[in-house]
């Protein structure tokens, strides 16, 4: 199925049995870009607080001082093309504040909201924002907020105790962003798990984005690096920081292949790196090309094409 919104809005929507493409037809290209992972502590107390009908969710100045730093951050040079959050770091409330962001700095946002309590039933959503400009002048922002196909089973657990229900989508699927010449799509944690549906991305991703609020990193990390080689593409995973293992990692030799790995710290922080699109893809074209040598052998069966 294909479906475009308007005329004047440069998206398509192409849907298959389990990715959605979405492609922006604008004519800007980014082969280099900046892409940021937020190391920020999401302790369990606010999510505990957000699913207790007795409790408030917290949306203190203090929090919200933490974010402001984070996206102004963001916007200093070198201003930052994709910013990624941990998993249930966003308050719902705070939804269209960062749509706003989004679109007024054309910056892509991708972020966990914590739980969305409706009728008993708890909704755990990872939302993409993706900017755009229409006739290269007037400022929008397309909306993704994805339901989780899998959650974790300690989180099943922690609902349950509060008497919520898991809401989970009759079709599982993932979506695959082609913005500014470049494809990505977005995990968000138990969801790594599923060796199936990793599979699936295979030659179809430049780089993939990862949210976490996850205590077993060695588990996860395991995955990642490993994904980074199947996929054989740039990884950038933000976890809570009090376990850390946040990464933005690539296809390399391992005392190459991280470009940021951070955990801890008291200060929520915003870590940066530039990811070389082009030169990855003429890797895909010809790994032999001796001018670029640098990445790990492609694996077998990569879709080339």
């Amino acid at each position: 199925m294909s479906i475009n919104l308007d005329s004047k809005i440069p998206i398509v929507i192409k849907k298959d049995k389990f990715i959605n493409y979405v492609n922006f037809n604008a004519t800007e290209k980014a082969y280099l870009i900046n892409v940021a992972i937020v190391n920020m502590k999401i302790p369990e107390k606010f999510i505990s607080d957000n699913i207790n009908p007795n409790r408030n969710t917290n949306i203190s100045f203090e929090r919200q001082a933490d974010l402001y730093d984070l996206l102004n951050s963001a916007i200093k040079k070198p201003k930052s093309d994709i910013v990624v959050f941990p998993e249930l770091s966003i308050p719902t409330i705070w939804l269209p504040f960062m749509v706003n962001f989004s679109r007024k700095h054309q910056i892509s946002l991708i972020f966990g909201l914590e739980h969305w309590i409706i009728k008993k039933n708890a909704h755990n959503f990872v939302v993409t924002l993706v900017p755009f400009k229409i006739n290269k002048f007037y400022k929008a922002c397309f909306l993704s907020i994805r339901l989780k196909n899998y959650y974790a089973p300690k989180e099943i657990k922690e609902l349950r105790k509060n008497n919520l229900q898991v809401f989970t989508n009759p079709k599982l699927y993932h979506e695959i962003f082609n913005w500014r010449g470049n494809r990505f799509s977005v995990f968000n944690c138990f969801e790594l798990t599923n060796i199936g549906h990793r599979s699936e991305l295979v030659g179809k991703a430049d780089y993939i984005a990862a949210i976490a609020w996850n205590k077993d990193i060695n588990y996860f990390s395991n995955i990642l690096e490993s994904m980074t080689r199947d996929l054989h593409c740039y990884i950038i995973h933000s976890n809570t920081s009090q376990y850390g293992d946040s990464m933005i990692i690539a296809p390399k030799k391992r005392e190459m292949m991280n470009f940021v790995r951070v955990k801890g710290g008291i200060n929520p922080v915003l870590m940066k790196a530039r990811l070389d699109i082009n030169k990855l893809r003429l890797f895909h074209e010809n790994e032999n090309n001796d001018i670029n040598d640098e990445f790990k052998p492609l694996p077998a069966g990569f879709k080339r094409k």
